[in-house]
C-alpha cells in the first residue's frame, strides 16, 4: 500500500511541476513537496511504524505529525508556515495510499472567491486563475506558500481569520481587502462604491510605483538617498528591483545555508556571493555573515536548547563558538570580493571587543588566502549590524572603528523596547514609534554622520512609509528594502524636501509617547 501510495503521489506531483513554468513559485513549491515526499527520515520513520505493527495510514499520519509539531514549536512564522506544506504532501501521500484521486478544479466555470478553512499548497496550484478573484482562508499566515503565491499572481488574499467558513455560508458575494486584512460578506452599494474607488487608487499607485522603481532617489533639494534591496534567494538578482536598485543593501546569507542538506562548503558559498557580486558590478553588495539562531534553524546542525533563544547563542555569537564555520564563510566572502564590490557586516554585535575579535579572524583569514596566493579585495569594507542596545549607545567609539554600519530596526526595536517581536500578545509593546527607539536610533545616526561614515537601514522601518522620511531626516543616506518596495519608497522619497524631513524628524524626536509620535506621523 505505502509502495503503491509513493507512486501515485510522485505521478501527480511530476504532472504538476511539468506544467508548471521552470523557476515559477509553483515549480519551487511542487520541487519542495517532492522533496518531503522523498525524505529519507520521513521514510525510514513510516517504514519501521509499519514494520513494528502499525498500520500503513496511522504510521504516515504519526510519522508526518512529528515533523509538523516540531516546525509548530519554530517561533519564525516562515518555518512555522512549511508547516502547511508537511500537511499538504502528508494528505496527498495518505489519499494516494487508498488509491483516491485528488480534487479535480477544472469544472470551474466562472470567477470566485475562494473560502476554505485552510488553504493548501496544492489547492492553490490547482485553482485556475483567471477564475480566483481572491482567497480567504481560516488559517494560515502572510508568509504561508498559499499567500506567496497569490501575491505572486495578484491576487488579493487574507489569512488567519477564524470563523470564516461559517460566516460564508448562504452568503452570494464578498469583498477581500487585502491591505487591512477584511472580509466583507454580502456588501452594500455604498461599501462596493467606496472599494471601487479604493482599487482604482491603488492601481494608479502600483502604476507609479513601477514607473519609480527606475528612477534614483533625489529629494526635491537635491539631495541623494541610495535605496537598495535585500536579498536572501539568489533568484532575488533577476527582478527589476535588483536590475534598478543602489545595490544589496543585506545580503542574508544564512538562506543559503537554510536552503541546503548540509552545510555549504567554500566553493558553494564562493559561487553564491561571487554570482550576486557580479550581477551588481559596481554597486555595492553588503554581505551579512551567517546570521542562524534565535528564529532561524537549521535541520543538519544542531543547536543548544535555550529558554530564549533570541538572546542565546546566535548570529556572530555561534561563528565564534564554531569558528570553523566561520572561517569557511569569510574565506568564500574574501575570494568572491574580487569580483565586485563586496562590503562584510557582521551581525548581532553587542560590544567592540566582538567586533574586533571577529576583523582579527578575518585578517587571518586574509593572510591566510594571501600566503596561498589567490587574491581578494584589499579595500574592502568591513562594518556592523547595530541591532543591539549596548553597541547602539558605543556607536560614537563604533563609527571610528567600522568602515560602515546598518541598523537593523526589526531586533533594535524588540530589544529597545523589550517585547518579543514573534509574540502577538505584546506587539504595541515592540512599537517603531517608541520615542526611546528613535532617539537612540537618531544617536546612532549623529555618530556616523560626525565620522563620516556610511550608515544605513536594513529593516522593516526602511520601507514604512511614515517612518522612512524621519530616518533621511536624521541623517541617514540608505534604506535597504524588499524589491517590491522599492518602487513605493523611491516614490515617496522623490516627492519630499531634505529640509522637511529634517523637520519632521525633529519634531517626531522631540515627542514622548508613542501616541505623540502617531499623531504627527498620521
Amino acid at each position: 500500500m505505502l509502495a503503491s501510495g509513493m507512486a501515485q503521489a510522485e505521478a501527480e506531483l511530476t504532472a504538476r511541476i511539468e506544467k508548471c513554468e521552470a523557476g515559477s513559485p509553483e515549480a519551487e513549491i511542487l520541487d519542495a513537496h517532492m522533496e518531503i515526499l522523498h525524505d529519507p527520515c520521513l521514510a525510514e520513520d513510516i517504514q519501521a511504524r509499519i514494520d513494528s505493527g502499525v498500520c500503513c495510514a496511522a504510521s504516515v499520519w504519526d510519522a508526518y505529525q512529528a515533523m509538523i509539531d516540531m516546525l509548530l514549536e519554530v517561533e519564525d512564522p516562515v518555518f512555522r508556515g512549511r508547516a502547511t506544506d508537511m500537511v499538504d504532501v502528508r494528505n496527498r501521500l495518505l489519499r494516494c495510499c487508498e488509491g483516491l484521486q485528488e480534487t479535480d478544479f477544472s469544472a470551474l466555470r466562472e470567477p470566485i472567491v475562494l473560502v476554505a478553512n485552510e488553504l493548501t499548497p496544492s489547492d492553490t496550484i490547482s485553482l485556475p486563475r483567471d477564475m480566483l478573484v481572491a482567497i480567504a482562508a481560516e488559517t494560515g499566515t502572510n508568509t504561508s506558500h498559499a499567500a506567496i503565491l497569490a501575491r505572486s499572481w495578484g491576487i488579493p488574499a487574507v489569512l488567519g481569520v477564524p470563523g470564516l467558513v461559517a460566516a460564508a455560508q448562504n452568503r452570494e458575494g464578498a469583498i477581500v481587502d487585502a491591505v487591512d486584512g477584511a472580509v466583507i460578506f454580502d456588501p452594500d452599494e455604498e461599501t462596493l462604491a467606496l472599494y471601487a474607488a479604493r482599487r482604482q487608487n491603488m492601481n494608479a499607485e502600483a502604476a507609479a510605483d513601477a514607473a519609480a522603481v527606475r528612477q534614483p532617489v533625489v529629494t526635491t533639494d537635491g539631495v541623494a538617498v541610495a535605496t537598495e534591496i535585500n536579498v536572501g534567494k539568489i533568484e532575488d538578482i533577476e527582478t527589476d528591483a535588483a536590475g534598478y536598485a543602489d545595490g544589496v543593501g543585506l545580503f542574508r546569507s544564512e538562506f543559503l545555508f537554510m536552503q541546503a542538506e548540509q552545510l555549504p562548503d567554500e566553493e558553494a558559498q564562493y559561487r553564491a556571493y561571487s554570482k550576486v557580486l557580479k550581477a551588481f558590478g559596481e554597486r555595492p553588495v553588503i554581505l551579512r555573515t551567517l546570521d542562524i539562531g534565535g528564529d532561524k534553524e537549521l535541520s543538519y546542525f544542531s543547536l543548544p536548547k535555550e529558554e530564549n533563544p533570541f538572546l542565546g547563542l546566535r548570529a556572530l555569537r555561534l561563528c565564534f563558538a564554531h569558528e570553523d564555520i566561520f572561517r569557511t564563510q569569510l574565506r568564500a566572502a574574501c575570494r568572491a570580493s574580487a569580483e565586485g564590490n563586496l562590503w562584510l557586516m557582521f551581525p548581532m554585535v553587542s560590544s567592540l571587543d566582538d567586533f574586533r575579535r571577529a576583523k582579527a579572524i578575518l585578517r587571518d583569514v586574509q593572510n591566510e588566502l594571501g600566503a596561498e596566493g589567490i587574491s581578494c579585495d584589499p579595500q574592502m569594507k568591513v562594518g556592523i549590524m547595530i541591532e543591539t542596545p549596548a553597541i547602539a549607545l558605543m556607536a560614537e567609539a563604533a563609527a571610528r572603528e567600522t568602515d560602515f554600519a546598518s541598523i537593523g530596526t526589526n531586533d533594535l526595536c524588540q530589544y529597545t523596547c523589550a517585547a518579543d517581536r514573534m509574540n502577538t500578545t505584546v506587539a504595541p509593546y515592540n512599537a517603531p514609534e517608541n520615542p526611546g527607539f528613535l532617539r537612540l536610533v537618531a544617536q546612532i545616526a549623529r555618530a556616523y554622520t560626525q565620522e563620516g561614515k556610511p550608515l544605513g537601514v536594513c529593516g522593516e522601518l526602511a520601507a514604512d512609509p511614515r517612518l522612512g522620511p524621519v530616518l533621511v531626516g536624521m541623517g541617514i543616506r540608505s534604506l535597504s528594502v524588499n524589491g517590491a518596495s522599492l518602487g513605493s519608497v523611491r516614490r515617496n522619497l522623490s516627492g519630499k524636501s531634505c529640509a522637511d524631513m529634517a523637520a519632521l524628524s525633529e519634531q517626531v524626536l522631540a515627542c514622548t509617547t508613542i501616541q505623540d509620535v502617531k499623531d504627527i506621523l498620521g
